[in-house]
């Protein structure tokens, strides 16, 4: 699956985008993704799956697009 980090996630991770492969559900990515890039931890986001926010835990499909979101202020 297409994995995409923006703003201070992909400064964090030293990554725009990466593919990952093997993951079933969105609390695995997430603790993989966490084990991988541990700078991670240290910052608040939310994930979207498809370009929709996700709140619990979702099954994943090898053709999904997950983006990490750090906060956005309005203006």
């Amino acid at each position: 699956m297409k994995v995409l980090f923006f703003g201070v996630l992909a400064e964090t991770t030293g990554q725009a985008q990466i593919d990952v492969e093997g993951i079933t559900d969105s609390a695995e990515f997430n603790k993989l993704m966490q084990k991988n890039y541990p700078g991670l931890q240290t910052h608040t986001y939310r994930l979207a799956v498809n370009r929709k926010l996700i709140d619990s835990d979702i099954a994943l499909k090898k053709t999904d697009e997950v983006a990490f979101l750090p906060p956005f202020a309005g203006g």
